[in-house]
């Protein structure tokens, strides 16, 4: 796989970036921009600050992430994960990029770019059965359709959602039907099967 190739050719720090784009599917610059006061190793959650409307966003660790960023060395002088040339700073995206594309022609790729590790996790995720509104949440898309791109790579999507409803090994069936109320924005429970 393309992804693992890559991950052998790289060097330390672009390794462990590497490898938090690939699980989480933050976009470089949330990488970048890290803090140590954002982690949280205990409940596994990285929280992200969307500087344009102060909301936050909790991102799960898996125990890949979680023991790439507790075996980073920490710069005592710095707040930042992965701290640049100055304490007070991180890594510039023009030295990252520049390691990226020299790393990604090491590994014998063409037309592969960063962003491109965030395609990779979304799609590994449907792949492995990830229903669509976990990968938005997941993603940080505000619009569904976004997510929908993604769609085509669980071709079962659609029968997964209603299987929700099937419960044949219990032998149990629903006994009410949802119907609107036509002068209101309100629906009614009607019982339809009796259970006795």
């Amino acid at each position: 796989m393309k992804q693992t190739g890559l991950i052998k050719a790289a060097t330390e720090p672009l390794k462990s970036i590497i490898v938090i784009a690939l699980n989480t599917g933050m976009r470089q610059g949330k990488i970048f921009n890290l803090k140590w006061k954002d982690m949280d190793f205990h409940g596994k959650v990285i929280t992200l600050w969307d500087t344009k409307n102060t909301e936050k966003r909790y991102i799960p660790m898996n125990s890949t992430v979680w023991n790439v960023l507790f075996n980073t060395e920490k710069n005592p002088q710095s707040g930042y994960v992965f701290p640049g040339a100055s304490p007070s700073g991180h890594l510039g995206e023009s030295y990252i990029s520049h390691l990226f594309e020299a790393t990604v022609k090491r590994a014998g790729l063409t037309d592969f770019r960063f962003h491109d590790l965030r395609h990779t996790f979304a799609s590994w995720l449907v792949m492995k059965g990830a229903n669509l509104k976990t990968l938005q949440e997941l993603m940080g898309h505000k619009s569904f359709s976004m997510t929908l791109r993604y769609s085509h790579l669980s071709p079962n999507y659609k029968k997964q959602a209603v299987e929700f409803l099937a419960d044949t090994t219990q032998g149990k069936t629903m006994d009410t039907v949802c119907t609107p109320d036509e002068k209101s924005e309100n629906s009614k429970m009607t019982k339809v099967v009796d259970n006795k």
